[in-house]
């Protein structure tokens, strides 16, 4: 029996060896393709110039300077104010917060404020008197980034609006 098995496992051998190997065989150095990478990515849309005024179906949100103009080293102001239309309402509960910056030639003496620091607040509006001083003369940027809420009496639109404006200092 052991002489009968040698050779059909040796015919099986080489039938495996003839199938198995039916490539030929890659040249040294031969290049493997590889996956493409993807392309890049569609540009994106600048964002929107941020402006004095943001005005939407429920509210206007505007920053107004003074009609007084400025003055390099004289306390100054800007106007914020927060108006709602028809049915909506300027959430009283909700933490009403205005974040201020300018650039390197303005110092504010309260960089954050409030719904205590309003000079208004109803349920119609909210405005803030914004006070500043400019210590030189040009033109100098005033942002406030507002976080507020406005409802009806079926839903609430919690917001984070920017406004800005430049302020001419004599």
């Amino acid at each position: 029996m052991r002489r009968s098995l040698l050779p059909l496992l040796a015919t099986g051998l080489l039938a495996a060896l003839a199938l198995g190997c039916n490539q030929t065989p890659k040249a040294a150095g031969t290049a493997i393709a590889t996956p493409k990478a993807a392309p890049p990515a569609a540009p994106t849309q600048p964002p929107a110039e941020v402006g004095p005024e943001v005005s939407t179906k429920s509210y206007d949100l505007t920053l107004t300077p003074d009609a007084a103009g400025y003055q390099a080293g004289k306390q100054g102001q800007v106007g914020l104010t927060l108006a709602t239309h028809g049915e909506w309402h300027v959430n009283q509960d909700y933490p009403i917060r205005v974040s201020l910056s300018g650039g390197d030639g303005l110092a504010f003496p309260k960089p954050e404020l409030v719904r205590a620091d309003a000079k208004t607040f109803t349920e119609k509006s909210a405005s803030f008197e914004v006070p500043f001083t400019p210590s030189a003369a040009g033109d100098h940027p005033v942002k406030a980034d507002v976080s507020f809420a406005v409802c009806t009496d079926e839903t609430c639109l919690m917001q984070n609006r920017t406004v800005a404006l430049k302020v001419a200092v004599k």
